[in-house]
């Protein structure tokens, strides 16, 4: 089981501290508590103290000047004890009270030293907390600085995984003292960072952990991250069929925060949070978008699997960049429901191996209407065979989309298939001259199959840029 750990910059004597006075009064809560105390951090730890009385330990950051006793013009008021003894016999006392008095554990450093936080407070930190420990800040004690610096080690160690609980700061300036909660600010940073975390891969781990931890967050705001965490994750994993319910959930889920934001108008994380999921669930609603996406990302082979497989239906229905005119025949409705394809994928295929009728059948079909392809084209245009494509769009626009599709089907075999020379397998992609004359055809078109030229930056380039083409052609 964890420990549970306040860390703390341990002040020196400010210009009020005054031994022979009494200490003053801090209040917090809304009850009317208070803890008393006269140096800086003294009353916040005392307030920890109280409020979790499981604390196991108070790591003590502690400066020259605060391990310094006072010289002798200063001791009459502030004694003979330094800033760090002072507060640890004045907690020890408290906490005796409660039968806990050796939970010091002090770590010195050097103010005027070059880099003194990262060279000797983080290492020595990260010596004494541990993933599983719960960590407690008190904020109001050191230098300004110091307050930024505890912001960079509570993430350090948010993400070696402890726990930040509470966060602490005391108004000691005021003359009415009040020792104040400031988790919630602390733990906007991890808001900021689940929202990069977010924007950068669509994961939502960070901000699930963010909402799960605050209080701020609404049903509304949950939910929402709870959408675009299935759909993330339907995508990942390439469940394809599932990928438009999750999306249109998630279509759901940002009207309904919207209708929220406009009613309330006072939610400031769902201010935030509304247009950066709007515009993360855009590059995810349309097929090109989604598989950009997945290329960025790194998911080569489920960008290719919806290339292959989910693309033509944007082509064909969503797009109607390219139109089939004819109806399916009772043979194509019977291989679709076998092979559980896509009808548009199926059509899109068929560009190249049903046209055959138009000339002799023969088994290399495939390769050969690539090849008369520009006649396809033209015949198309000029109102023949089953397929139209939309005006405007010039026929070198149309091939060059067909043959990267022809280059994408050719590359997902190959990448799919681990089995490439087993000829047994139902699986297997035997390179025989059909398959190697397609992919000499292409080669001369300027496509890559070259192994030592084929790397991750190249596949991710020409899934790009083919989707940009298709994205451009889909505004006509």
């Amino acid at each position: 089981m964890g420990k549970n750990i306040v860390i703390a910059f341990v002040s020196i004597f400010g210009y009020s501290f005054d031994i022979n006075k009494e200490p003053d009064a801090y209040k917090y809560g809304k009850e009317g508590k208070f803890v008393t105390g006269r140096q800086t951090n003294e009353a916040p730890l005392k307030y920890l103290l109280t409020e979790y009385k499981d604390i196991d330990q108070i790591i003590c950051l502690v400066s020259d000047l605060a391990g310094k006793a006072p010289d002798e013009t200063k001791r009459e008021k502030h004694g003979n004890q330094s800033p760090y003894d002072y507060l640890t016999g004045q907690i020890a006392l408290f906490e005796g009270a409660q039968g806990n008095e050796n939970i010091f554990d002090r770590v010195d450093y050097k103010e005027t030293e070059k880099d003194y936080f990262t060279r000797t407070i983080i290492p020595e930190i990260l010596q004494r907390i541990h993933p599983g420990d719960t960590i407690f800040l008190e904020t109001s004690g050191g230098q300004r600085n110091n307050v930024t610096q505890m912001m960079l080690l509570a993430r350090i160690l948010t993400y070696q995984g402890t726990k930040l609980k509470c966060a602490v700061y005391s108004d000691f300036f005021s003359k009415e003292k009040e020792i104040y909660d400031v988790t919630d600010s602390f733990r906007d940073f991890d808001l900021v960072n689940g929202l990069n975390e977010f924007g950068s891969t669509g994961a939502t781990g960070m901000l699930e952990s963010y909402f799960k931890d605050t209080v701020a967050s609404s049903k509304t705001v949950v939910e929402l991250v709870q959408a675009m965490k299935e759909l993330n994750e339907t995508i990942i994993l390439g469940r394809i069929s599932k990928i438009q319910n999750k999306s249109a959930n998630m279509k759901k889920k940002l009207e309904s925060a919207k209708n929220e934001l406009d009613t309330q108008k006072d939610n400031p994380i769902l201010a935030v949070l509304l247009p950066i999921f709007r515009n993360k669930y855009e590059q995810l609603s349309s097929t090109p978008e989604l598989i950009k996406w997945c290329a960025a990302n790194n998911l080569i082979q489920l960008a290719f699997t919806l290339y292959s497989d989910w693309l033509p239906h944007y082509i064909m229905e969503d797009a109607k960049i390219i139109s089939c005119i004819a109806p399916l025949s009772d043979k194509d409705k019977e291989r679709i429901k076998d092979k559980k394809t896509n009808p548009s994928a199926y059509r899109l295929n068929a560009y190249f191996l049903f046209q055959a009728q138009w000339e002799t059948s023969s088994e290399d079909g495939y390769v050969r209407i690539l090849k008369n392809l520009s006649q396809l084209i033209k015949q198309s245009r000029n109102g023949k065979g089953r397929y139209r494509y939309k005006k405007g769009i010039r026929p070198s626009e149309i091939e060059k989309m067909l043959q990267d599709f022809a280059y994408a089907k050719t590359l997902r075999n190959e990448i799919n298939h681990a089995l490439a020379n087993e000829t047994d397998s139902e699986t297997s992609i035997t390179d025989d001259e059909r398959i190697q004359d397609r992919k000499d055809y292409l080669s001369n078109q300027g496509y890559v199959f070259d192994e030592d030229k084929l790397d991750i930056d190249t596949l991710k380039q020409f899934l790009t840029d083919s989707m940009n083409r298709i994205l451009e052609l889909a505004k006509y």
